[in-house]
């Protein structure tokens, strides 16, 4: 007897699963360490500034 993966099923399983944990079309699971309900919790403006500051700081 051979084993079938039925790849179309864990698929669809899979993107399920990412999507109703975070709802927002723009939200990604990967990130959902620095994300409230799916999203960020600094502006673009400050995370600019805080690599900014991080690469003078290492030179």
């Amino acid at each position: 007897m051979r084993y079938e993966f039925k790849w179309k099923s864990y698929m669809a399983d899979f993107v399920q699963l990412r999507t109703t944990a975070y709802p927002q079309p723009w939200a990604n699971a990967k990130h959902s360490a620095s994300q409230v309900n799916g999203e960020t919790q600094q502006t673009q403006h400050d995370i600019v500034l805080q690599n900014n500051v991080r690469k003078q700081r290492s030179k």
